[in-house]
């Protein structure tokens, strides 16, 4: 079992073999419980179809009372998405074959297993230092918000 993934673009030094032999079941993440690395590092740029996250575009108020959670990705999103959206607004087409495609899997692989440990912390949080309730609506997705909100920081907040 290797130690770490975080880089979609690494072939060596990092321990995506786990993936080697996957299909359109990367985000169901629950079958790489045996053989997943011990550490999932976030410190790149993940997507697939419309599910964004990027460290540096992070919503800084998701621990905030009044903030959604994060809307997870269908399980077969990768049977719907053959694409990428990226925070800056670039796209990139995925193949279904070779290269491209590993590291396709590699990011849905990343975004089902990132989003749902994001909104366990935030609910965590949220469950010990909002004593007035708090918002565990998964809404929050970063084109949606950027697009209905303009900015990523929730309009108000309470902690």
């Amino acid at each position: 079992r290797a130690f770490m993934v975080s880089n979609v673009e690494m072939d060596e030094g990092e321990g995506w073999q786990f993936l080697e032999h996957v299909d359109e079941t990367a985000c169901d993440v629950s079958q790489f419980k045996d053989s997943v690395p011990h550490v999932i590092h976030f410190c790149q740029r993940y997507s697939i179809g419309e599910y964004f996250i990027n460290k540096y575009l992070f919503p800084t108020d998701i621990l905030s009372c009044d903030f959604p959670l994060v809307e997870p990705p269908p399980l077969d999103i990768l049977s719907k998405a053959n694409y990428s959206h990226y925070g800056d607004g670039t796209t990139e087409l995925w193949q279904d074959s070779g290269r491209k495609s590993k590291r396709r899997y590699r990011h849905a692989f990343m975004i089902c297993s990132l989003f749902p440990a994001l909104n366990e912390a935030a609910t965590f949080y949220k469950k010990h230092h909002c004593p007035n309730g708090a918002n565990y609506e998964k809404l929050w997705n970063h084109f949606r918000w950027k697009k209905e909100h303009g900015k990523r920081k929730a309009s108000s907040s309470s902690s």
